[in-house]
């Protein structure tokens, strides 16, 4: 198994080396999928070379999306029909949309507005997900937006939206449940 982590938009890819360093060593070999996240390409267009990329790995993977990088992965998997996905980790990513997807206006974040089409197609997951989520969250509002029905659906409380990339709780948790559920 791979673990496979998708930055938010507009975020620093590298930012995500100490978790990937983290759940290397406490897991199974984990890789910062990097992609084009500036906003300017449609989320089904990089669900689609997510897809594609887990179906070229000859062993399944477990997903870690941040942010945008959830709706990324939620995509890809439902492109998939949920085939490869031994479990995912979605952390404070917009599931029911962020009003700012109605402000700014970019392919991608048209895609995070409440309503969307991509939003509305998405269906709950065969394979085990945890969820992050913050109610004072003031990039995903509202903030119970990132709030998810599923195995493990866990509410933070420190206000800030990028506290999944430094917060050690936060680490703690994705850690263990995908330990746990993929059984390594």
């Amino acid at each position: 198994m791979k673990i496979l982590i998708l930055e938010g938009i507009w975020g620093n890819h590298t930012r995500w080396e100490k978790f990937r360093k983290r759940a290397s060593s406490e897991i199974a070999e984990a890789a910062i999928w990097k992609y084009e996240n500036s906003g300017n390409t449609p989320l089904s267009e990089l669900a689609k070379k997510l897809a594609d990329h887990i179906s070229s790995q000859t062993e399944e993977v477990a997903l870690v999306g941040y942010s945008m990088g959830g709706i990324i992965c939620r995509e890809a998997a439902r492109l998939l029909n949920d085939e490869q996905i031994a479990a995912a980790a979605f952390l404070h990513s917009p599931h029911q949309g962020s009003v700012f997807g109605k402000i700014f206006d970019s392919p991608a974040t048209r895609e995070l507005a409440p309503g969307s089409e991509l939003l509305a197609g998405l269906k709950p997951h065969k394979f085990p997900v945890m969820a992050t989520w913050c109610p004072f969250d003031l990039v995903v509002v509202p903030g119970n937006s990132a709030s998810l029905p599923c195995e493990r659906n866990i509410r933070i409380d420190i206000p800030a939206h990028n506290a999944p990339v430094w917060a050690g709780i936060i680490h703690r948790e994705v850690t263990a449940f995908l330990r746990e559920k993929t059984k390594l």
